[in-house]
């Protein structure tokens, strides 16, 4: 990402709408926000270069594809070692079913989000793989109940 710039009222009415619709074409985009097409794609193409935008993707429902498990995974490790935390990392990066890992402070060093078919896979990945790990101390799991708010829009302030 290039140096940061203040983005204006039409950047970030293109970012709400692209947050919500990241399919919507160049001219619905530009009929949304009062520009033509040609300076509403040079604005775009300048979020993407600029990463902006980081990427655009489809979102799935993870129990229509059958991942009817999430688990919410504190991590403690036992040392701070540059090749265990490598390890570590790769591991986190190879298992598909960690969709979110996040370092943090306080109690914990890192936070995970992992999804499976049941909590038997659950389990696996846990006892089997992550805590097999020589790095790994502990970890503390909460299954989520239910979804209360998922969104991927992040709160953008008006200049």
């Amino acid at each position: 990402m290039t140096d940061r710039y203040a983005l204006d009222k039409t950047d970030l009415a293109m970012l709400d709408l692209l947050q919500e619709n990241g399919r919507m074409t160049n001219q619905q985009l530009a009929d949304n926000i009062n520009l033509t097409s040609a300076p509403c794609l040079r604005r775009l193409k300048r979020l993407e270069v600029d990463g902006i935008v980081d990427r655009y993707v489809a979102i799935l429902n993870r129990t229509a594809v059958s991942l009817e498990v999430m688990a919410l995974v504190n991590i403690s490790l036992n040392t701070f070692s540059d090749q265990g935390i490598a390890e570590f990392e790769q591991f986190i990066a190879e298992n598909k079913n960690i969709i979110e890992c996040y370092s943090v402070s306080g109690e914990y060093d890192f936070f995970l989000k992992v999804v499976a078919g049941n909590i038997a896979e659950i389990e696996n990945i846990l006892l089997k793989q992550l805590l097999r790990l020589p790095i790994v101390r502990a970890a503390t799991t909460t299954f989520v109940l239910g979804e209360r708010k998922n969104t991927t829009c992040l709160p953008l302030k008006k200049p």
